[in-house]
């Protein structure tokens, strides 16, 4: 009835430069397709440009993940099989820093300097 819209990460260079301070979320492995809807929907409520999925990622247009991502799945350009080292490369080419969440750091997201463009693994 319809195609899947497939975004590509030359699509995304274009929209970092307009949404410094916004992370692009890249996910690496995410296997569960309801959770993978669930951040496709938060990260499009917070704004981010983009949601990079790493080779081995759930289908995000799959039925789970789009029950989870409410419609966000068709709004919010999701980037299948962007390998690490391609996502080191983009973000290189396009001036943005790296940074990995983890449930115990040394900073606090509140303290975390986000104006500049991230990646937010």
């Amino acid at each position: 009835i319809c195609e899947r819209p497939e975004a590509v990460l030359s699509d995304i260079a274009a929209c970092t430069a307009e949404r410094r301070g916004i992370p692009i979320v890249y996910l690496y492995e995410a296997n569960n397709p309801a959770n993978l809807g669930a951040v496709i929907r938060t990260a499009e409520a917070a704004g981010s440009a983009a949601v990079l999925l790493s080779p081995g990622s759930a289908d995000p247009f799959s039925p789970k993940a789009l029950r989870g991502s409410m419609g966000s799945g068709f709004r919010m350009p999701v980037v299948r099989s962007v390998s690490t080292e391609d996502l080191f490369a983009f973000a290189a080419a396009s001036q943005l820093a790296i940074a990995a969440a983890a449930a115990v750091g040394a900073t606090d997201h509140y303290d975390f300097e986000w104006a500049r463009g991230w990646v937010l693994c």
